[in-house]
């Protein structure tokens, strides 16, 4: 299972990564950092499963879920 960046999951969600970095911030959506990189701003990743219960939890619209779904097969 790869894991999705700030910007895929701005992407799959239809926001932006700034947004999806304040919902990381505030806790609503876990994520988490891989060792390595030299970038000055630290890169976040989000498992699918994780983005699949976020959707879930917040009752977002099925057939995002759904797209998420088949990335968890991944």
């Amino acid at each position: 299972m790869t894991p999705l960046t700030t910007v895929d999951v701005a992407e799959l969600l239809g926001t932006t990564r700034e947004k999806v970095a304040s919902m990381i911030r505030e806790g609503h959506l876990k994520s988490y950092r891989l060792p390595g990189g030299t970038d000055v701003r630290p890169r976040r990743y989000v498992s699918p499963t994780d983005l699949l219960d976020f959707i879930v939890a917040n009752e977002l619209p099925q057939a995002l879920a759904s797209r998420v779904a088949k990335l968890t097969k991944e």
